[in-house]
C-alpha cells in the first residue's frame, strides 16, 4: 500500500520562504503572514510572536491587523534597505535597429509621405 504525498500548498509556500527578487520587489509595508515567510515562520507562530510583541522585527497594529515596514524585515535579515538604482537613460542599450538619434522613434509611411513614382529617375 503506497501513500500518496501530495504538496501542501499552504505548508510549502511558509516553508519556501522568500527569495532575494521577491524580498526586493516588496511595497513600504506588508502584512504579517508575508514577513512571517522571510524569517520561516508559520501563521501561528507568527501571530503569537507579534501578540507577545517578540517578532523578530517592528511590527505596527493598525486596527485589528498587523503590519510589518520592508525596511525593518529587510535590515533584521542584513540586506540592504535602498533600492538598486536604475539605469540612466544614457546607460540603456539600444535594443532597435535604428541609431540613436531617432529617440525610438519609428517613420511610418503613409500615402501622403509615400513617393508616388518609387522608380528611379532616368538621368536623360
Amino acid at each position: 500500500m503506497t501513500t500518496d504525498h501530495r504538496p501542501d500548498p499552504r505548508k510549502d509556500s511558509v516553508d519556501a520562504g522568500l527569495s532575494l527578487d521577491d524580498l526586493r520587489g516588496l511595497p513600504a509595508v506588508v502584512d504579517l503572514l508575508t514577513a512571517a515567510r522571510a524569517f520561516g515562520l508559520g501563521r501561528t507562530r507568527a501571530y503569537e510572536l507579534a501578540a507577545r510583541g517578540e517578532f523578530p522585527c517592528r511590527v505596527l497594529r493598525i486596527g485589528g491587523t498587523y503590519r510589518v515596514p520592508t525596511a525593518d524585515l529587510l535590515a533584521v535579515l542584513g540586506l540592504p534597505t535602498t533600492p538598486h538604482p536604475r539605469p540612466r537613460r544614457s546607460d540603456r542599450v539600444a535594443t532597435r535597429a535604428e541609431p540613436r538619434s531617432t529617440g525610438g522613434r519609428v517613420r511610418r509611411e503613409t500615402p501622403e509621405t509615400r513617393d508616388p513614382d518609387p522608380r528611379p529617375a532616368h538621368p536623360f
